[in-house]
């Protein structure tokens, strides 16, 4: 007689044994991964094979189960091998697979009224509907791998975290607004404006503790801390970003210039939603959409080389001023800032609903200069173009006149210029010049080739050097 208090199994067909197995644990297998519901965290977490096999053995091994013979019914006891378990898992896989998903989060049997799965924030007591402040029961229907450490309370208020920013800003209102602005959007995972953010500045002024309050409101579970070099060469490192909101990289360092190119794609293919196949080591690929987010934290501002500049206008930059080297102080998170965490809760989904009226970021006056500080690093040419050319129907230059006023634009701000062919091939990528707009023209006597359609407008008072000082070219 076995000495297993749990109920005797009526059958030991693997179909059974599956259904006995899933019964004791929400398990759901979706996007190539078995998920588990974990009810403290009030999220699911994947489980690797070694946790599903595991998680098999103990709910079946030395069970009693009814054997029906020639001579009636007995009772005897389960013993599991490794066949036995291989027959289990694929009957689960039946049982528990979610057909058609593309994503997480998501509701099993959905219900005609359960809120948009885009528009719910899992938080430690319960599921928050964002635009409207509505918490819900927490139920294992709702399939995510996010849950904030923080619970929600309408009522919570800020005060040390107000100081806390109003210090490390130096007084820019701009900057903390837009602060709250990328934590709320990362928070509630609006892709739609398809940013990389950026937060520099000297060191202790506040980056780490920024990073430490959006963990907590994340969940440190729903974070990835990739290292730059981990994630451009791609491969395996990749597959800790499945299932993760954001990625902070606390202290970015990056070579400039070309070498910056893998990089430079994974980020623009992620921040811009494209569907990703990522390697694992002994699973299945990974085949769908990573919801990350990418928050990089520096010294400097991570310049990235990109023909296009396509990837300058991805970023949205966040500049900390003021210094705290040898006057820190390592407890203020944990004594002032960490307990008004649901206020500061409270702060960034107020910022979140306020840009998804607005529908985009508002560049703050203080961080335009670096801005396309960002865009001449990733390409001089499409810079040029942003700052110097303009779109008139009216208008036309000749063709020398605009790669003169670039040269000068490139001394004046030390850059080295690219030949004139170079030139011309970048600039057709900035989306300002196409070969159609090449004319010949007679001008005192002369053909001359002018583009129509742009005027040149470069302003060399602005310009940091004197266009006349001596730079490399």
């Amino acid at each position: 007689m076995s000495l297993d208090t749990r109920g005797i199994l009526q059958s030991i067909a693997p179909s059974h044994l599956a259904a006995e197995t899933i019964s004791i644990s929400a398990l759901v297998k979706a996007l190539g991964m078995w998920l588990e519901y974990v009810p403290k965290e009030n999220r699911f977490r994947e489980l690797d094979n070694d946790e599903l096999k595991g998680m098999i053995w103990s709910a079946l091994d030395g069970r009693s189960y009814i054997h029906r013979g020639k001579g009636g019914d007995e009772e005897k006891q389960l013993y599991m091998n490794t066949k036995r378990s291989a027959d289990i898992r694929e009957a689960m896989i039946h049982l528990a697979l979610e057909r058609g998903i593309e994503k997480l989060p998501f509701w099993r049997h959905k219900c005609d009224d359960d809120p948009d799965p885009r528009y719910l924030l899992s938080v430690s007591n319960g599921l928050l509907d964002w635009r409207t402040g509505e918490l819900i029961e927490a139920t294992p229907r709702f399939v995510s791998t996010d849950c904030s450490d923080i619970g929600f309370d309408p009522n919570a208020v800020t005060f040390m975290w107000d100081m806390f920013l109003d210090e490390i800003f130096d007084g820019d209102h701009e900057q903390v607004e837009l602060l709250h602005e990328v934590m709320g959007c990362i928070l509630t995972g609006q892709h739609r404006f398809q940013k990389i953010f950026q937060l520099f500045g000297p060191p202790r002024s506040g980056k780490g503790t920024i990073n430490l309050m959006l963990t907590r409101l994340l969940g440190m579970r729903s974070v990835a801390s990739p290292r730059i070099k981990q994630i451009a060469e791609g491969g395996f490192g990749l597959q800790s970003l499945i299932g993760k909101k954001a990625a902070i990289v606390g202290d970015a360092r990056l070579e400039r210039g070309r070498k910056t190119s893998a990089l430079t794609e994974l980020l623009l293919s992620t921040s811009g939603g494209d569907l990703q196949t990522v390697q694992r080591k002994f699973k299945d690929d990974f085949v769908g959409y990573l919801p990350v987010q990418w928050m990089l934290m520096s010294n400097e501002p991570i310049l990235m080389h990109d023909l296009t500049g396509t990837i300058a206008t991805r970023m949205v930059l966040l500049e900390t001023r003021r210094s705290f080297l040898g006057r820190e102080d390592n407890t203020l998170f944990e004594r002032d800032l960490l307990p008004e965490a649901a206020g500061v809760l409270n702060r960034c989904l107020e910022a979140a609903r306020r840009l998804s009226k607005r529908g985009r970021f508002l560049v703050p006056s203080s961080i335009k200069g670096r801005q396309a500080e960002i865009l001449r690093e990733a390409s001089t040419v499409t810079a040029f173009a942003s700052e110097c050319l303009i779109a008139d129907s009216t208008g036309s230059t000749p063709k020398q006149d605009i790669y003169d006023a670039y040269e000068r634009y490139c001394r004046g701000h030390g850059r080295i210029r690219a030949d004139v062919n170079i030139f011309w091939r970048d600039l057709r990528t900035s989306g300002k010049f196409r070969d159609d707009m090449v004319k010949r023209v007679r001008i005192d006597g002369r053909r001359v080739q002018t583009v129509e359609g742009l005027q040149v407008h470069l302003d060399e008072n602005a310009l940091p050097f004197a266009t006349e000082d001596d730079f490399p070219k």
